[in-house]
């Protein structure tokens, strides 16, 4: 690849020389390529071009251009392995794969870094496929962020899968600055990155070794979403984990615990379940480290009031404890083997509580270092300002006015003397540079760090994220951390909310770890909208739109206001939306988009687009046929709902004859615009619209309007009563109106019972009567259908009806009864009716207001009911009868009264002080539905309660009685009254005796 294009050459594959077969330097997307592979099969040849975006794919005999894909933002690299071709792009930090097939590129995947657990390739620049026995793989270099990411490819799934993420200064990786290009040799046992010139490091090539064997582990991602859960335990199995606690689990959670299991695990506690003092209950966060040579931080300075417990088993383990919250109480057991345990004094509140067990070594170290050591670092505090109480071994420690330690079973406590390091909190925003600040005094024995500062900006333990150069010595030296927002997202920052952030500096006698909170706030996302610049009123406008944020945030709801009052709300893989514009005009369409972070719409992408109207979208309708004396109704056929829409029926061009889209005009009115007779008529309709350009109007072709002869019409058809009882009598009168003056007519009535008649007519006007035997219950919609026709001489006819409704008399009904009857005794109730007509009672249906319901057959019934509770109020019975025609309700009340409750047989036995005595007795009530409260008076001054349900029929209660409550020295008798009381408040109460006997003391044991 040259500038110019692409130049094929032949290998002499005896000496090696090259010379020129072709060229190829159009089109102008061959120009300029920044890399180039062969395909495996050598058919086809891929390159990139950063400056326009695109990825090429040439025929490799011929240098013919096969296709071009563009929008690969800033593209970098790429490489093949045959069948798929694999991009990374610069300018948004992400990697593509494309299907090779039949000559044609197809798009099958696309990761972009800090999402779906891509971290590394934050400006990805160089990209690499390596086929090993343990898998396949591709690397891919991140010139941003000094990283290498390993993907392994599924070629199965067709997809990339991140399984590693190599930096620059973490698990002994140097010089691995502004990586630029990777390759990898034959085997993939040997990576080779190229790094380019920096300030501070002159660029150079780093070789990684692969030390996959039998494959890399299953990547799995689980989402676990819970409620209502009281305990909540993280386990892993062996191996070497790494568990990063970001945020304690919500509050009903009470139990957090990490149990990482064997292997050389790291737990950073980011956060642990706080405490409000005198809270229900005490929440606990716990992390047990099993075997292995572990690590644990906690660094929890938010969380007030936590309980926290590390346990570091057996293994060689060392316990960073750099910050915990006010009123925090935390505890470490080391465990077996020697351990050690830091303390940064400065992250101890004063209010805070400490206790730090170091445990036995087991089995003992005999040589040194042996034993569990104690770190206690004051952070540059004078040493008078640290107290130490006891021995080495057990005793306390504290810097003035911060947390004290209380240690136990420690070989050797270090007070040292480590840098002094202070950070402050920062606040940026998504897709902005974030710079640090801070200070550090070196301290030590020579007043100088042993090394640069070393950053933890992911929280998972490990330092050397990023280094920042401290060489001078003195105290309070300024050094900072400038990040990049690629930076940001590649180490996990990449959204908004509050992370946590540490340095630690090192000198002679150890290192102090210092942390601080840097805020990310939400930056809405951009939104783009693009789409044609006109359209035709009532066609599809297509938009098409997208939002650019610099977040991990994702749009969950599109809303699209297109200007003309309309709006639409649209899912989350909305990119297009189309609409229909019914009104000519210049609109201003406005997209906007709610993401996680924003409940309302965020700010808008706008577009406008000119809306036109045809002169085939205006029509007239028809064409129209009305009858002499008829009015008639158009209907114009045009788009949307103009402002005006104005008629011409009379042919003087004029627009003032109608108006609205189906107005209607009578025959008065035709004949006031010169249709009074048959014929036919021309018609033309205008549409106008108020556009903010000005008056856009339209006038349609022409119609026709055909005006027929016309039948008589019956007007004015009334009955005298549209509702009678059985045996009444209606009159039907009406108007005959007809265009026709010389027409006689006839008129004939069908009274819709089987009776027919005719009336002879003198004038226009006519009246007849007509007597009706029988209700109309069984007819059609319950009414008798009148249907009158009249008839002129020349065979024009007109029918209408109407109809009357004939009501069945409904009987009337009587129910007889006492007004009053006492719970759980019978109650009487007469039922009879009385009826005009000759229907009679066939059912009756009682509902006694209680729940219960009974049905009686017959005209003269007596119903008997028996009311299970009563509470001295009013029941009110709802009584139903039917006959033939249908049916008919009545009510009444009774009051239905609350009887007292029985008490009987109480007794007392005998008792003793301190034994426990008894009452029982029998209960009885005739409110089935009673509960009962029972209330005891022990005749010592105390009461008792009993509740009981209903049906209860007995009760049982104990007491003990105490000598110092009755000053009992023989026997006494004391009075118990019960009390019993039903549901309603109806009492009876009743008392007995109990003797309590004197107990004598008892000597236990004498010396």
């Amino acid at each position: 690849a040259t500038d110019n294009g692409v130049v094929q050459f032949h290998r002499n594959t005896t000496n090696g020389t090259l010379s020129k077969i072709s060229e190829v330097t159009s089109p102008a997307s061959l120009q300029e390529l920044n890399d180039l592979v062969l395909s495996s099969d050598g058919r086809y040849l891929f390159g990139i071009r950063s400056d326009n975006s695109t990825l090429v794919m040439l025929d490799a005999a011929s240098l013919a251009l096969q296709q071009t894909v563009s929008d690969i933002s800033g593209a970098s690299a790429v490489t093949t392995n045959g069948a798929f071709v694999f991009v990374t792009s610069a300018g948004d930090s992400s990697v593509h794969v494309f299907h090779q097939q039949n000559g044609l590129l197809t798009n099958v995947q696309s990761l972009k870094n800090g999402s779906d657990g891509v971290q590394g390739i934050a400006g990805a620049s160089g990209i690499t496929f390596v086929s090993t026995s343990s898998g396949d793989y591709v690397m891919v270099t991140g010139a941003a962020t000094d990283a290498v990411a390993v993907f392994l490819w599924n070629q199965t799934e067709q997809q990339l899968v991140p399984v590693q993420t190599v930096r620059n200064h973490l698990n002994d990786v140097d010089g691995l600055v502004n990586p630029a290009a990777i390759v990898a040799s034959q085997d993939g046992q040997s990576v080779f990155v190229a790094t380019t010139n920096t300030p501070g490091s002159p660029g150079g090539l780093v070789r990684l070794t692969n030390t996959a064997t039998g494959g890399p582990p299953e990547t799995i991602s689980l989402l676990t979403e819970f409620a209502t859960i009281e305990s909540l335990t993280v386990s892993t199995a062996g191996g070497n984990d790494q568990i990063t606690l970001i945020n304690a689990p919500a509050p009903e959670v009470i139990t957090t615990a990490i149990e990482t299991g064997n292997g050389d695990d790291t737990v950073v506690l980011l956060d642990a379940a706080a405490n409000v003092p005198n809270g229900a209950d005490e929440r606990q966060t716990s992390v047990s480290l099993g075997d292995g040579n572990d690590i644990a931080w906690l660094r929890a300075a938010d969380a007030a009031g936590a309980v926290v417990t590390v346990n570091g088993d057996a293994g060689y383990d060392s316990i960073h404890l750099l910050s915990v919250g006010e009123n925090a109480n935390t505890t470490v057991n080391a465990g077996d083997d020697d351990d050690i345990v830091y303390v940064n004094a400065r992250g101890l509140p004063s209010s805070a509580t400490t206790t730090l067990h170091g445990d036995a070594p087991n089995p003992p170290d005999v040589t040194p270092p042996a034993g569990d050591t104690l770190i206690f670092n004051p952070e540059g505090a004078d040493a008078t300002g640290v107290t130490v109480t006891g021995t080495t071994a057990d005793g306390t420690i504290q810097l003035q006015g911060f947390g004290k330690v209380q240690h136990d079973t420690f070989e050797s406590t270090l007070i040292i003397s480590a840098p002094a390091v202070t950070i402050g909190d920062q606040t940026t925003a998504e897709g902005q540079t974030v710079t640090i600040s801070g200070t550090v005094s070196p301290l030590g024995n020579d007043g100088t760090l042993s090394g640069p500062l070393e950053w933890d900006l992911n929280g998972d333990g490990q330092y050397g994220d990023r280094i920042t150069s401290v060489t001078d010595s003195g105290i309070n030296l300024p050094f900072s951390l400038t990040l990049t927002w690629d930076e940001l997202v590649d180490f996990g920052l990449g959204d908004d909310g509050v992370y946590t952030v540490s340095v630690r500096a090192t000198n002679n006698h150890g290192s102090t770890e210092t942390q601080a909170r840097l805020t990310v706030l939400n930056t809405p996302p951009t939104v783009n909208v693009s789409g044609s610049g006109s359209v035709r009123a009532g066609d599809l406008y297509h938009v098409t739109f997208d939002a650019l944020d610099p977040g991990n945030d994702r749009v969950q709801e599109w809303i699209v206001t297109w200007g003309d009052g309309s709006q639409e709300r649209l899912g989350a893989d909305a990119a297009t939306a189309t609409h229909q514009y019914n009104r000519p005009g210049s609109f201003q369409i406005q997209v906007s988009a709610i993401d996680e972070d924003h409940s309302s719409p965020t700010p808008t992408g706008i577009h406008s687009v000119l809306v036109t109207v045809d002169a085939n979208q205006v029509q007239p309708g028809g064409p129209y046929t009305v009858t002499e004396g008829n009015s008639v109704t158009l209907q114009a056929d045009l788009i949307g709902l103009p402002d005006r829409i104005l008629w011409d029926l009379d042919g003087d061009g004029q627009f003032d004859d109608a108006s609205g889209k189906t107005p209607t005009l009578s025959w008065n009115q035709l004949t006031g615009l010169g249709i009074a007779d048959d014929g036919s008529f021309n018609v033309r309709v205008r549409a106008e619209w108020d556009a903010p350009q000005g008056l856009v109007a339209v006038n349609s072709t022409d119609t026709t309007l055909t005006v027929q002869n016309a039948a008589p019409q019956l007007t004015n058809l009334n009955v005298s009563r549209s509702t009678v009882n059985e045996g009444e009598t209606v009159t039907l009168s009406g108007t005959i109106v007809d265009p026709g003056l010389r027409d006689t007519h006839t008129v004939m009535i069908n009274w819709g019972d089987g009776t027919m008649s005719g009336v002879s007519l003198t004038t226009l006007s006519f009246s007849a009567t007509h007597t009706y035997s029988d209700d109309s219950a069984t007819q059609t919609g319950g009414a008798w259908l009148i249907t009158a026709t009249v008839k002129d001489d020349d065979g024009g006819r007109e029918t209408q009806t109407r109809s009357v409704t004939a009501i069945n008399v409904e009987p009337s009904l009587v129910a007889a009864g006492s007004t009053a009857v006492d719970e759980g005794s019978p109650w009487s109730l007469s039922l009879s009716a009385v009826d005009p007509g000759d229907d009679s009672i066939i059912r009756w249906t009682v509902a006694w207001g209680d729940g219960s319901i009974d049905s009686y057959d017959g005209a003269v019934v007596s119903a008997v009911h028996t009311y299970p509770d009563g509470t001295n109020a009013e029941q009110t019975v709802q009584i139903t009868a039917i006959d033939e025609d249908g049916s008919y309700t009545t009510s009444r009340t009774v009051i239905v009264r609350n009887t007292a409750p029985d008490l009987t047989g109480l007794s007392a036995p005998d008792s003793a002080e301190g034994a426990v005595a008894r009452v029982t007795g029998s209960l009885f009530d005739a409110g089935t539905e009673d509960n009962l409260t029972v209330q005891i008076q022990w005749g010592d001054g105390t009461e008792q309660q009993l509740d009981l349900p209903a049906g209860s029929t007995s009760f049982e209660a104990t007491h003990v009685y105490e000598d110092d409550a009755l000053d009992l020295v023989g026997s006494q008798s004391l009075p118990i009254h019960v009390t019993v009381t039903d549901k309603d408040g109806a009492t009876v109460s009743g008392n007995t005796q109990i003797r309590v006997d004197n107990q004598d003391p008892v000597i236990l044991a004498l010396g």
